[in-house]
């Protein structure tokens, strides 16, 4: 059994997280890991939506890791889109670390994980769960649409996704002249 612990950088100070259960280990034990420094660590669903919030309100360049996998059950709250329907593009790194996102959105203003991305990275990330937009929006696991110079690299979606309108495992749209690129990413 493997164990995941997080080290994030506080000034001069280290401060270690535990992301598993405890165990007991030697040194030799131990794979160290490069945990990217971020402003927003997501463990919770409290946390996923201090996140949202942030980028919501143009702080939308504001790099996050998910620290473990994540349900958000009957949360709705998406990246980019706030509470009036209105929305801003995400510009920052996202890494998901490997873990798992399960997300269950129904309703409108629902476009993907991600409302869009622009000049964004979004990596190692696993979408599950179900999308349901019930009006006429880009619809895609990751994100709804794309622009600028964007990265979408290692992540996997396994989530049911439905729309009236474009659908994309990954994301429903970039347009002409834009610098896309999306590197090992299923849909299944």
């Amino acid at each position: 059994h493997g164990f995941r612990m997080a080290v994030e950088r506080n000034g001069s100070n280290l401060q270690f997280m535990e992301l598993g259960d405890s165990i007991q280990a030697t040194w030799a034990d131990v794979e160290i890991m490069d945990v990217p420094e971020a402003k927003h660590i997501i463990r919770t669903v409290d946390d996923w939506k201090a996140f949202a919030k942030d980028v919501a309100e143009g702080k939308n360049s504001a790099s996050a890791v998910l620290a473990n996998d994540l349900d958000l059950g009957d949360c709705q709250t998406t990246i980019g889109m706030n509470d009036k329907g209105n929305g801003k593009a995400y510009m920052g790194e996202f890494d998901g670390m490997g873990h798992t996102l399960t997300v269950h959105y129904d309703g409108k203003n629902i476009h993907g994980v991600f409302l869009a991305l622009n000049n964004a990275t979004v990596k190692n990330l696993h979408v599950a769960g179900s999308i349901n937009s019930n009006q006429s929006t880009s619809v895609g696991g990751i994100s709804g649409e794309v622009r600028g110079t964007t990265t979408i690299e290692n992540c996997r979606v396994s989530a049911d996704i439905t729309s009236r309108s474009d659908i994309g495992g990954i994301t429903a749209g970039a347009k002409y002249g834009w610098n896309v690129t999306l590197k090992n990413c299923p849909f299944d």
